[in-house]
């Protein structure tokens, strides 16, 4: 760990620091444990798939609710591990770990969860009168007999 110990020869010893990274705009390695946090809380959503920066995986999994009702979700369960190292092996070896990457992205999901939850809620409870307005379904037929 250095010469004598101090936080500039730990520095030194274990990699770049979380600055240093930062400032040259070097990917920054995730934790399995987050990602794994991320997966329990909101993987029917996509999260962990937001996490890792796959975008595409979690728009999906977002829009069929887990993939196939909960069936994706379940098998990311396994290849999770796999997900991480491969994003890991993407990064410097002596990149440090994001401290701040969960924060921020349930800070900026949370916002986003609160209006998919919201809409879909709508077109469920306005969906049928708005069909019916449009003229694609008579609501009123079977009541007329």
């Amino acid at each position: 760990r250095g010469c004598c110990g101090c936080c500039c020869c730990r520095r030194r010893a274990e990699g770049l620091s979380v600055a240093e990274a930062r400032g040259q705009g070097l990917r920054l390695k995730l934790r399995k444990t987050v990602a794994y946090a991320c997966w329990g809380c909101g993987g029917v959503f996509g999260l962990h798939h937001f996490y890792l920066g796959r975008i595409l995986q979690g728009c999906l999994m977002a829009v069929s609710l887990g993939g196939f009702f909960g069936v994706f979700w379940l098998v990311d369960l396994i290849f999770l591990p796999s997900y991480v190292r491969t994003y890991n092996r993407q990064c410097r070896p002596d990149a440090p770990y994001d401290p701040r990457g969960c924060c921020r992205l349930f800070c900026s999901l949370s916002v986003v969860l609160v209006l998919a939850c919201s809409s879909l809620f709508m077109s469920f409870a306005l969906g049928p009168r708005g069909l019916h307005l449009v003229g694609v379904v008579d609501l009123d037929a079977p009541r007329a007999g």
